[in-house]
């Protein structure tokens, strides 16, 4: 986590020694590089957001968030989807 840390907040003082210490402490070489795209597709998400000013969920409206996709993932449960699809409905 220091690693995408670092690679978030001071990308242009990432190097060698740092992927170094990630595999040390056991961090594979295809882990590390799918915490590298991960990490990226947050800050271009949280970047775009910022640029166009969305407005963030309350705490409790996270949580709320949260359990709808614990229990159905991210596909809409039937008759949600087609509520989606019809919205005069």
């Amino acid at each position: 986590m220091g690693f995408i840390r670092k690679l978030t907040l001071s990308p242009g003082d990432v190097g060698p020694e740092d992927v170094g210490i990630a595999t040390d402490a056991g961090v594979g070489e295809e882990a590390l590089v799918d915490a590298i795209v991960t990490c990226f597709h947050f800050n271009l998400i949280d970047r775009v957001a910022d640029s166009l000013g969305f407005d963030l969920r309350t705490e409790d409206e996270y949580e709320v968030a949260a359990g709808f996709l614990l229990k159905y993932g991210y596909a809409f449960p039937a008759p949600l989807r087609l509520l989606a699809r019809n919205p005069k409905w």
